[in-house]
């Protein structure tokens, strides 16, 4: 009796092994992709008082040089306050690089308990309320270490 021809006989074993991780990450990224898709998003602008937080902390004296950037681009009028609060911004390198630096400052932690909380059904504006800060305006420096926190992120 014959044996039907395995059509993927030219294959070597190298290739079969690398086919199956293949396999393998493309189960994971449809993974990925169906707990994305369960995942309910409501768009939130910013509102006026965050916006000006913002440009309240980009003017301090102890903000970060990234924040500094952000305002020499509003000052030449290359974006308005808003347009880097929304996002609108972030075809400037400067602007990305800004918000990449507040986010090395958010606790990994939250973060996980946040996308975990998604998944279970939370919407983002019903997280965004159970984690309320005491203050969202710049720091006076009472605690006395030199920072300073702009929505909810600190800068020292």
């Amino acid at each position: 009796m014959t044996r039907p021809q395995d059509p993927r006989n030219w294959m070597t074993p190298a290739m079969r092994r690398l086919e199956a991780e293949l396999e393998g990450m493309k189960g994971m990224a449809d993974d990925a992709i169906a707990r994305a898709q369960r995942v309910r998003v409501t768009k939130r602008l910013p509102s006026d008082e965050e916006v000006d937080r913002l440009r309240q902390a980009a003017e301090h004296p102890d903000a970060p040089e990234s924040l500094k950037r952000l305002k020499e681009l509003v000052d030449r009028g290359e974006f308005s306050w808003r347009d880097i609060a929304e996002g609108r911004a972030f075809s400037d390198p400067d602007v990305v690089h800004a918000y990449a630096e507040a986010g090395q400052q958010v606790d990994p932690g939250l973060v996980r308990g946040i996308v975990a909380e998604l998944e279970e059904g939370a919407t983002p504006d019903e997280i965004v309320a159970a984690r309320q800060p005491r203050s969202n305006t710049i720091s006076d420096d009472s605690d006395g270490d030199g920072g300073f926190s702009v929505f909810g992120n600190r800068f020292t």
